[in-house]
């Protein structure tokens, strides 16, 4: 053999693309979930938020507004649909099974009667699914109580005439004009919850901290201080309200656990029920339990309002690490297990698809996440399976210089799909973005937030 000759060495995503694999995962249970519900398969449009929001606020007009949320989000938990669907190892949904999109009437119900008949007509060019009987609940029980209090329709006649042509021309929704502004279509462009706090002390002590909190001041009630009192019975209301949710499923995994024959299954849906029983109301007692509350809690936030840019995930390397050291020196967590646990939860993530009037043309059959659903997770915690390319974009600081992100960054994208980019933010902070396939050790022990983003062939 020559000196100059040498052998190829291919990374494990080269292999499986050779192998014709890339959409496989090494895990068997996400590959059957991968199969049943993203691939060639569309997002349904589901209605159960906007007619649940709706009936509740048709109720309690005279109520303080945060009191009118807080009792929509306890009515919400009450009625939606509890799924538990097969394989899966997380359980919780804002909108029944498989890929879905939530409906917010409060801020998008004046787009209903224009877009959601087009799905319809669209057929099978629609980018959601959607049945007549649900544009009809829509158009008739929903529609019509919203007409006039959504919070565009609010805004727009804020705007001064012609401001209001330069950005909207001749629309009310698609910003035509000279500026580009749809912010205002969104609750929020972003929400990172506090999880680590409900991981570490569980809902019922908040609870509990914030019934001292209105104990303490309900016999003070100069200053305003009447407003503290109805947001704290609206943050109790709601806590209450996501421990009602989780026995709900407790009990649905129950029930499917004694009509179970597979006795493998059948264990796994009772661990599901204790789980559900424990966490959020309760800390977490382990990693499995720590990575289901975090998902209920978004869950909450999603049933609660729209986020324009997603639900961040916040920093997962630390609150989840601890838990997940604890399990693999106790012997009850394997670096298999905790990632097939991860990847449940990242399914249930990409199970949400943001609903988007002017893309009903098409455009998210197969993708596990459609449009430009965001979340934030450390960098490199990407499942080690293909998918469309994701982009993550890592905080520098003094420990983590711009520079050396980019190493890491060629080095990632080395291993997995994507290139590395450095970019700089208006406040002069160092980005570096990356795409890459780790192992959930070095996932849970990266100190660096990142920003995971769904893209198609560019970078944001």
């Amino acid at each position: 053999m020559s000196a100059n000759a040498h052998t190829a060495v291919m990374t494990d995503l080269e292999q499986r693309i050779q192998d014709g694999r890339q959409l496989s995962a090494p895990r068997p249970r996400i590959n059957r979930i991968m199969e049943d519900r993203f691939y060639g398969r569309k997002p349904r449009v589901d209605i159960q938020r906007a007619v649940l929001f709706t009936q509740s606020m048709m109720q309690t007009e005279a109520y303080p507004q945060v009191l009118r949320t807080a009792l929509a989000i306890q009515y919400m938990m009450e009625h939606i649909e509890v799924v538990i669907q097969p394989h899966e190892l997380i359980v919780g949904t804002a909108g029944g099974p498989g890929r879905y999109c939530v409906l917010y009437p409060e801020t998008r119900g004046g787009q209903f009667p224009r877009d959601l008949p087009k799905i319809l007509k669209a057929e099978g060019k629609a980018g959601y699914a959607m049945t007549q009987a649900e544009v009809d609940t829509v158009l008739n029980e929903v529609v019509p109580y919203w007409k006039g209090k959504t919070s565009h329709e609010l805004y727009l006649n804020m705007l001064p005439r012609e401001t209001r042509r330069v950005i909207y021309g001749d629309e009310e929704y698609a910003t035509q004009g000279l500026i580009f502004d749809e912010a205002n279509n969104a609750h929020t462009l972003s929400w990172t919850g506090s999880y680590e706090k409900v991981i570490r002390e569980g809902l019922e002590s908040i609870i509990r901290e914030l019934e001292e909190k209105k104990a303490g001041i309900e016999g003070n009630l100069l200053h305003n201080q009447m407003d503290k009192i109805y947001y704290l019975d609206a943050a109790i209301l709601s806590c209450k309200a996501m421990i009602t949710y989780a026995h709900r499923y407790a009990d649905r995994a129950e029930a499917m656990a004694a009509e179970e024959s597979d006795p493998v299954r059948r264990a796994e849906l009772e661990t599901i029920a204790e789980i559900c029983r424990h966490v959020p109301e309760h800390p977490a007692r382990n990693f499995y339990e720590a990575v289901q509350a975090q998902w209920f809690l978004q869950v909450g936030y999603r049933l609660e309002n729209m986020n324009g840019g997603g639900v961040g995930l916040g920093r997962l390397d630390q609150y989840l690490y601890p838990l997940y050291k604890a399990g693999l020196e106790d012997g009850t967590l394997t670096e298999g297990r905790a990632m097939e646990i991860l990847e449940c939860m990242f399914i249930k993530v990409g199970e949400v698809v943001p609903y988007q009037g002017k893309s009903t043309a098409g455009g998210h059959e197969g993708r596990p996440c459609g449009g430009n659903n965001a979340i934030r997770c450390p960098a490199g915690l990407i499942p080690n399976w293909r998918k469309p390319r994701f982009i993550c974009y890592a905080k520098a600081s003094q420990n983590w210089p711009c520079a050396r992100l980019q190493r890491h960054g060629h080095g990632m994208t080395a291993r997995g799909p994507g290139r590395p980019t450095c970019a700089k933010t208006s406040c002069t902070q160092a980005l570096a973005s990356f795409c890459g396939v780790f192992c959930v050790h070095e996932a849970l022990c990266r100190r660096s937030e990142a920003h995971w983003e769904k893209t198609e062939d560019r970078i944001t």
